[in-house]
Parts: structure tokens; C-alpha cells; sequence
């Protein structure tokens, strides 16, 4: 039903036209104050109900989940934050223990697809994480400040366990024009069947968010093994 506002395209020029495209977007897909779910949360938390206020952001954010429409995500977390504050923060990991890492596919195959990507979740935390749903916020080039694209990872993690890495496979990026080489910054949310994940930072291109050596981490290995298959590569 978006059809109409993504069609005139001189909507996605101007600050204002985006502001009313997502307006129009949250009235259809009922997200952020146009989200039921959400409403009645901000009820239950100006009387104090803090239990029910929680229960209904975990339904918000798992109905949209499950619609395979993600692009008010970020906006429903910025809603959460600035009204649900006190509720909201208790379906979250204490400072987000939670890492995501990103590289081209291409360099595991012996072909250039800029638009698959390589994905890794790594769960620092003591707690094992149940039923884990990834979804990447991702800003381009040439897009506006606040303006970004939300990709769901394939794969569902059954179990997560603590202070594990799993392989999320790849994703293909789906945004017109647009690859790895064009991303500038990527933020991350990971729904479980209890906490809602946030991830400030991706670490694009292999790279961790910490510095090496830190809370144990261990040093890059893999290096080595990179540069083989760049050079194999050069060979065909």
C-alpha cells in the first residue's frame, strides 16, 4: 500500500518527505505510536504496571518480527527508549553482550558478490540465549542521516549458547544500487524469546568492535588463510 509514496521518488529527498513516508508506513504497519502493542504498554507504564508493560513490547517486537516487515525497527527501539524506558530495559542484556561481525562472502568463494554477506553473532554473555532472530540496520551511501535499510538474517538460532560464536550463514542485500562497499555504518538487533538484543556497532569488513586482546579475546588466526584464498583467486 506504500507503493503510491515509494513511487514519487522526490519523496526521498528531502527530510521531510522521508518523515512522511514512515508517518504514512507506522499508520499501515503499526509500529511506533501508531503500534497497538506500544500504546498499551505506555498505559500499563504510567500506572506503574511495569510486568504487563514488558509483555507487551516483547509482543510488539515479536509480531513485527514474524509480518517480514522490519523497517520501523529502529524506530520502534527509539520509541522504547525516549516512553518505555523503566520496562523497556528489562528485555535487554545488561551494556549489550552481544557481537556481530560481517565480511564479504566472497572471500570464501572463488567469485565477486558484493551483495552476500558473511555473518557471525557472538554471544559474550553467561546466559544461554534462546531462539534468535538477527536483523541488520544498515546505512548506504548517499542515504540521509537517520535514513536506513533493515535485512533479516535467514537463520534462526536455536540455542546460543554463552560465550559461543555462531555462524549465521549469509545474507543478500537486497537495496537498489547498493553493496558492501557502499555501507557506512550498521547497527544490529537480535529478538530472543526473552530479550530484545541491542548492537550499537557492527564490525564491518572482519573486524572486531573491541580491541584485540580484550576480555580474552583471542587474536586473529584466520589471517593467514584469507590471503591464500585472495591469492588463489588471482589465479582464475
Amino acid at each position: 500500500m506504500a507503493d503510491s509514496y515509494r513511487m514519487r521518488a522526490y519523496l526521498s529527498k528531502t527530510h521531510e518527505g522521508l518523515y512522511l513516508q514512515s508517518l504514512y508506513l507506522a499508520t499501515m504497519e503499526g509500529y511506533g505510536i501508531f503500534s497497538p502493542n506500544l500504546l498499551k504498554a505506555k498505559s500499563y507504564s504510567d500506572r506503574g504496571d511495569l510486568k504487563k508493560a514488558k509483555e507487551e513490547i516483547y509482543d510488539h517486537f515479536f509480531r513485527r518480527s514474524n509480518q517480514g516487515i522490519y523497517d520501523g525497527l529502529l524506530s520502534d527501539m527509539k520509541f522504547c527508549k525516549d516512553n518505555l524506558s523503566r520496562s523497556f530495559s528489562q528485555l535487554q542484556l545488561e551494556h549489550s553482550y552481544l557481537d556481530i561481525a560481517i565480511e564479504p562472502a566472497s572471500r570464501w568463494l572463488f567469485w565477486d558478490d558484493d551483495k552476500l554477506l558473511k555473518v557471525q553473532l557472538k554471544n559474550r554473555s553467561g546466559l544461554n540465549l534462546e531462539n534468535v532472530r538477527v536483523f541488520l540496520c544498515i546505512h548506504y551511501t548517499d542515504m540521509y542521516k537517520d535514513e536506513y535499510d533493515v535485512v533479516k538474517i535467514p537463520k534462526t538460532v536455536s540455542i546460543l549458547k554463552k560465550r559461543s560464536t555462531e555462524d549465521m550463514d549469509t545474507v543478500r542485500l537486497s537495496f537498489p544500487g547498493k553493496g558492501f562497499k557502499d555501507i557506512t555504518r550498521m547497527q544490529g538487533i537480535a529478538l530472543t524469546d526473552d530479550q530484545v538484543c541491542w548492537i550499537d556497532k557492527v564490525a564491518l569488513d572482519g573486524q572486531e568492535n573491541r580491541q584485540p586482546g580484550a576480555s580474552g579475546e583471542r587474536p586473529d588466526t584466520l589471517g593467514w588463510w584469507n590471503k591464500t584464498l585472495a591469492w588463489l583467486r588471482s589465479l582464475f
